[in-house]
């Protein structure tokens, strides 16, 4: 919740100065374009969260995958060597019944 407060405010600020600055343009014709460019980044301000967010649940996604596929590999390496534990131990568990 504190994380959403504090981009709130720095948000607030980031509109605050941006607005200021558009005061400053010498000419009356130019704020038309200054006030599209300040449109353009605050939309790209509000955005950010959100990919910021999406982009860490693809990369959750990324490094599970990851470590699957880590552990089928490890699991190859046992079965090309024949020394694939559970059938050992499967076998073993076979013979003394």
């Amino acid at each position: 919740m504190s994380e959403i407060l504090e981009f709130v405010k720095n948000y607030f600020i980031f509109m605050l100065v941006l607005f200021l600055f558009s005061y400053l343009v010498p000419k009356e014709s130019y704020r038309k374009y200054f006030n599209f460019f300040i449109g353009v980044l605050m939309a790209a301000v509000l955005v950010r969260p959100f990919l910021v967010f999406v982009s860490s649940d693809t990369r959750r996604e990324m490094k599970k995958a990851l470590s699957e596929i880590e552990e089928k590999l490890a699991d190859l390496e046992y079965q090309e060597k024949g020394e694939n534990i559970f059938e050992q131990f499967l076998g073993e568990a076979t013979e003394t019944e």
